[in-house]
């Protein structure tokens, strides 16, 4: 079973590449150093050869802040990068799991969300992944739309390795105590991918659609960061 990994660079990007291999899969792995996803054409052209069986989308522009100045790259990235991919999914018949956000809700239930929940965005990032998740539910049957939240690892930028970096520099760290969510190890998010892929290679039954994953437990960006510490 040979699968695309787009945004094979990122924090699960990475983690997928390594527990796919592990898993005995042949993972094909691509980023934006190889290709623009927003480009259809370059896109296609770069995986015309590849006899792929199924494709991840973990390429993403994920800088919350940097997205409320530069929001053509954010929808950029987020939007016509999927559609883009699952366009080419629906062509050659194949799945797509696509990688979304907690951020496409608003914050403002008291419990955990559930897939069943109503999106409601707030800001460019946000909104772009929503519209992202939206245009791959419409062009593709066969897709999951796994909805993670802080996710964390040894690769890239996140939050534990901010912290660790600004306490050795300041030795001492200012962080939000009213903000609650479940942080998630990178690894733990791809291996839960990995096993939907070996269901699709065995033809076991896939539920299709919006799936959410993400850490045990609740803790508060204050908390998260002295349990870091």
């Amino acid at each position: 079973m040979t699968i695309l990994v787009a945004g094979a660079n990122g924090q699960v990007g990475r983690e997928l590449i390594s527990c796919g291999q592990q898993a005995k899969l042949r993972m094909h792995g691509i980023d934006i150093e190889d290709v623009d996803f927003t480009d259809a054409v370059a896109l296609k052209r770069c995986i015309a050869d590849l006899e792929l069986d199924a494709v991840v989308n973990a390429a993403a522009f994920t800088a919350v802040d940097a997205a409320e100045k530069d929001p053509d790259s954010a929808y950029a990235a987020n939007v016509d990068g999927p559609v883009h991919l699952a366009d080419i999914c629906a062509k050659r018949q194949i799945p797509l799991i696509h990688i979304s956000t907690d951020y496409v809700y608003d914050g403002l239930k008291k419990g955990a969300y559930v897939e069943s929940d109503p999106v409601s965005p707030q800001g460019i990032y946000a909104r772009s992944k929503a519209l992202g998740d939206a245009a791959v539910a419409e062009r593709l049957a066969t897709h999951i739309i796994v909805r993670s939240a802080w996710i964390y690892s040894i690769h890239g930028h996140n939050f534990v390795k901010t912290v660790l970096r600004l306490f050795r520099e300041k030795r001492s760290v200012s962080v939000v105590d009213d903000q609650f969510g479940c942080p998630t190890h990178a690894a733990d998010i791809a291996g839960a991918i990995v096993q939907i892929l070996l269901r699709i290679k065995r033809n076991q039954t896939t539920p299709w659609g919006i799936s959410h994953y993400c850490g045990q437990g609740r803790i508060s960006w204050y908390g998260f960061a002295q349990k870091v510490l």
